[in-house]
């Protein structure tokens, strides 16, 4: 193959440095060599050499550090394939433009960079996957991640934890499932029925009692349980419940009075319901567990004793009234005179059998209250004729006693609609206290006055229920606080305390007030006398028809 000649070019200025050249013939700017690229290629087609893509010629300039002995020379370098020998870059048509690689090579970089840190962060996903699982209460939620780095690490001892726990968690719950077992036999093995109510009063657990005696049905949801129920035993859980929410505490009944009838296949039932409240975390109130005691057996027993009670009373009556007529004769001479000392021994006996008439008299009246069966009639009154009665009645007593009775009644109280016989005997009891436990020279204080007690009776108003208050205020030696709750139950009697006395006559005034409608108590400190008072509401003072 012939080379083609080399062609001589005027040499040019150019800012570019030749690769051996000095700085002040620097090769041209590129549009400069492609002209001269083109010229060349020219050139060989005219002198019929080979047209060889890629070859530029470089001109030399001369310097002195130049090793040429030719001055403004240009040399014909060709390489294949485009290559220039000034720098190596490629040049022509199979050339690959720089901004490209550079874009490649960034996509390259950007690409691996994802997947680098997808690489690095699904552990992390999965790890936290995991955690949010158990912390949703899964505890078979585990870390899989197969990686032996840090992450690989942490999701290991995840692994362990979890494990642990959720062996801690089965042996609890089977723990806690035995002890509920167990509470659940205990309280069926009661022969009293018990319900657990939520604070919304829904059923939440009942025992075999109280399915068999109540008919409550612990399978079905809400008031849906208490389908088949005595709506009297309904009112009553509701009552106790409202009791213990209202943060009043446990409730316990005061005796027979507070017991609930309830029939049953068995004949009926008669319970003492109790009530205990059941606290949340906080020490709030959020339920109750009620018990009924199933004090038919008692009942019945009381029953008898009252029963018994009356029957001997009564009895013991009609003698008794003889052998009072029969003394009161003797006393007044009326069968003939008596000597000092016989008169003296029928006196003392006329006196015990009165006091034994008294008691005969309780006994019947408590009879009667225990087995609510008083009979009350009832009328008209004014408060200062009662209290006037009572005091005339009393009078002689408090002389004896050498106390004084006194009587604050203002004027224009209302009538009360009462059986008078009735609250004389109740005024008897207070006043007959009064007597017995006031110094000499002491005084006794009867009053009456209208009091008046807020009451709701609507959602935007209030209306005002009055009521008559009744007190005897003496100077005794007062009543200590730890013995005021058990003054008006049966047969009590303050330690200490002198004179005569059942221990009937402040449980047969409470039994007697209870009736009309009224309360009864006491206000005492120790040696500051005390004050018995009793109510009766004056809506009662008119009678009504149904």
């Amino acid at each position: 193959m012939v080379r083609p000649p080399c062609r001589l070019v005027p040499p040019r200025p150019t800012r570019r440095r030749p690769r051996w050249g000095s700085a002040s013939d620097a090769i041209d700017d590129d549009g400069h060599r492609a002209q001269v690229e083109a010229e060349q290629t020219l050139d060989r087609r005219r002198h019929g050499g080979p047209d060889l893509g890629g070859q530029w010629t470089q001109r030399v300039a001369r310097s002195g550090d130049d090793p040429q002995p030719h001055e403004n020379t240009v040399v014909d370098h060709t390489y294949p394939n485009g290559w220039s020998s000034e720098d190596g870059a490629p040049r022509g048509p199979g050339r690959w433009p720089r901004h490209l690689t550079v874009i490649a090579a960034l996509v390259v970089g950007l690409l691996a960079s994802i997947g680098l840190t997808t690489r690095l962060l699904r552990p992390l996903g999965v790890v936290s996957a995991a955690v949010r699982r158990f912390g949703d209460g899964d505890l078979k939620a585990r870390a899989a991640v197969g990686v032996p780095d840090e992450i690989g690490t942490v999701a290991a001892e995840f692994n362990r934890m979890a494990e642990r726990l959720e062996q801690y968690r089965e042996s609890s719950l089977g723990e806690l499932l035995q002890a509920q077992q167990a509470a659940q036999a205990a309280i069926d093995g009661l022969p009293d029925p018990v319900l657990l109510l939520d604070a919304e009063g829904d059923l939440r657990g009942a025992n075999t009692a109280a399915t068999r005696l109540l008919g409550i049905e612990p399978d079905r949801a809400g008031a849906e349980a208490f389908g088949a129920v005595d709506p009297a035993v309904r009112a009553a859980v509701d009552r106790l419940r409202a009791h213990v929410q209202a943060g009043k505490g446990a409730y316990a009944p005061r005796g027979f009075e507070d017991a609930l009838r309830v029939p049953s296949a068995e004949g009926e039932k008669v319970f003492l319901p109790r009530a205990t409240p059941l606290y949340a975390e906080s020490g709030a109130v959020n339920g109750a567990a009620l018990a009924l005691q199933d004090a038919t057996r008692l009942f019945r027993f009381d029953q008898l004793k009252s029963d018994l009670v009356a029957t001997v009373a009564h009895e013991f009556r009609t003698p008794l009234t003889s052998i009072q007529m029969a003394l009161h004769l003797c006393t007044e001479q009326v069968v003939g005179p008596l000597t000092p000392k016989q008169a003296d021994l029928l006196f003392a006996a006329r006196e015990d059998c009165e006091r034994l008439r008294l008691i005969v008299d309780d006994l019947l009246n408590l009879s009667r209250i225990e087995s609510g069966h008083i009979e009350l009639h009832r009328r008209l009154c004014g408060p200062g004729p009662l209290v006037a009665q009572a005091v005339d009645v009393h009078r002689a007593a408090a002389a004896q006693a050498q106390v004084t009775l006194k009587t604050e009644i203002p004027p224009g109280l209302p009538e009360v609609f009462v059986d008078p016989d009735r609250i004389q005997l109740v005024f008897s009891n207070l006043l007959g206290n009064a007597i017995r436990y006031s110094p000499p020279d002491g005084t006794i204080v009867l009053r009456a006055r209208l009091e008046a007690t807020p009451r709701e009776a609507g959602s935007h108003r209030a209306l005002r229920a009055e009521r008559l208050v009744f007190e005897v205020t003496d100077a005794g030696p007062g009543i200590p606080a730890a013995h005021q709750a058990a003054l008006f139950e049966k047969f009590f009697r303050v330690p200490g305390s002198q004179g005569g006395g059942s221990g009937l006559g402040l449980f047969i005034t409470k039994g007697l007030v209870n009736a009309h409608g009224g309360q009864v108590g006491v206000v005492s400190e120790a040696g500051h006398g005390a004050t018995f008072w009793f109510t009766i509401p004056v809506s009662e003072a008119t009678p009504t028809t149904a």
